[in-house]
């Protein structure tokens, strides 16, 4: 069996204040690379994007906003990063 890779980018609107700000970080951590303050991404395989999905309902509240891009060909994926990285890629496999 091959498992086939999805590139997907998740970007998160979250009330500071409420716990689900904490729970979201880790979240995305748990699946993605976190690679500014409210944006995350990587290749997942489509179970692990609907683990992440289900456990993203869980957490969120009515006041939350969340996105998830999901992208199935690498051939239409060009990536340009500018200025200052904040945050050190790791890969997570």
């Amino acid at each position: 069996w091959e498992i086939i890779m999805i590139f997907v980018i998740m970007i998160y609107d979250i009330q500071t204040e409420s716990n689900t700000h904490g729970n979201m970080l880790k979240l995305g951590r748990k699946y993605l690379h976190h690679i500014q303050k409210s944006c995350f991404h990587g290749y997942l395989s489509y179970k692990k994007v609907g683990k992440l999905e289900k456990e993203l309902e869980k957490i969120l509240t009515p006041e939350d906003h969340v996105i998830i891009y999901k992208m199935t060909a690498n051939k239409y994926l060009d990536i340009q990063e500018f200025g200052l990285e904040k945050t050190k890629n790791q890969n997570i496999f």
